[in-house]
């Protein structure tokens, strides 16, 4: 298969909407809101009572200061520059309606009219953040604000980053020990919307762990996402085919993977707990294993030692830093070999491979 160039993905990436996994989206817009006389919603955190300039964002209006915001953009200066002049509380205002949901509007202005410290934002969660990079990727590049784009790029790299150690957390934070099933696939499924900006921006180091994430769907990859207003979002159809051959790799490794973990014994010998070590592994790992090892392991290659088999941190220290470093020696040949797993490998370039 080809590698796809970054051009070769014509269509901006969909909105996405968050209120199905990020209800805090949906209350927040509930929470700084208060309806007006006018028949739409003043925003509460940014109505300033002098501002000049109306935004109605469907039914939640934003009353700003024209000259500060219409500075960073030459965008909203051209369409602002004909919107409609009315006297609105003793001040003469413009008016304009826009099409993009208010909460992704309170994220740019908060980029844009930072009233806090909020903007000096430095690390980035998958799970709390990423639909704020989102809403800024898309503002940004429709209104063509080039510092906000610059900034959301930045935080979606640290995000589906190419540090190794980054990667766990993050990783871990998704779906390591205690991971919620009904959540999970909601967050796994932003790896599509990430995968999309990468191409549309060309940010070839995105793509590794985002399909890593896309590839633990398994054939809900299929489904896409799904907008807060029922609209999907999918792949191109050689970013899914991409997904499936990476499925394959992943289950090979998670096969090769259940052959260790079947023909290792905790040894009498090191066991702090006389050979307890030994019948517990024996219970939890190759019993389950024996089973059905897919449900164990899926394709989730990054979870560690007792994010698998919960049971096992009764282990001894001896024994589990030596099944841990089992673990981590798949861990680090899935990262070495993620670009080739999903036919990128040329086109992301150099990857990082040293890991400690």
């Amino acid at each position: 298969m080809q590698n796809q160039s970054p051009k070769a993905v014509t269509r901006v990436a969909k909105r996405v909407c968050f209120s199905q996994e990020s209800p805090e989206v949906k209350n927040e817009s509930e929470a700084s809101s208060s309806e007006g006389p006018e028949g739409f919603i003043r925003d509460q955190e940014y109505w300033f009572v002098d501002g000049n300039l109306i935004l109605v964002a469907q039914n939640t209006a934003f009353r700003l200061y024209m000259g500060l915001l219409l500075a960073q953009s030459s965008v909203l200066r051209q369409k602002f520059s004909s919107a409609h002049l009315s006297l609105h509380e003793g001040t003469v205002t413009r008016t304009v309606h826009l099409p993009e949901p208010p909460h992704e509007w309170r994220y740019l202005l908060r980029r844009l009219l930072p009233k806090g410290t909020g903007t000096h934002q430095t690390t980035f969660s998958l799970r709390d953040d990423f639909p704020m990079i989102s809403a800024l990727l898309r503002l940004s590049q429709k209104y063509n604000i080039t510092e906000v784009t610059a900034y959301a790029i930045d935080a979606l790299k640290a995000i589906y980053c190419n540090s190794y150690d980054a990667w766990r957390i993050h990783d871990r934070a998704v779906c390591g020990e205690g991971f919620d099933l009904g959540e999970t696939p909601g967050i796994l499924a932003r790896a599509i919307v990430a995968i999309n900006f990468a191409r549309l921006y060309n940010i070839p180091s995105v793509l590794p762990t985002a399909f890593y994430h896309c590839a633990c769907l398994g054939g809900a990859i299929m489904k896409g996402y799904t907008h807060q207003d029922g609209t999907p979002e999918y792949l191109a159809s050689d970013d899914v085919a991409r997904c499936i051959n990476g499925i394959q790799v992943l289950t090979a490794v998670s096969a090769d993977h259940v052959q260790l973990l079947r023909s290792h014994l905790p040894a009498y010998r090191t066991c702090k707990y006389n050979g307890a070590c030994r019948r517990l592994w024996k219970q939890q790992v190759r019993d389950k294993l024996t089973r059905d090892w897919h449900s164990v392991l899926g394709n989730h290659a990054f979870r560690g030692l007792c994010e698998t088999f919960p049971a096992l941190s009764a282990l001894c220290d001896v024994c589990k830093e030596k099944a841990e470093d089992i673990f981590e020696e798949r861990r680090k040949k899935v990262w070495h070999d993620l670009p080739r797993m999903f036919d990128i490998a040329t086109y992301v370039g150099k990857w990082p491979v040293n890991v400690k």
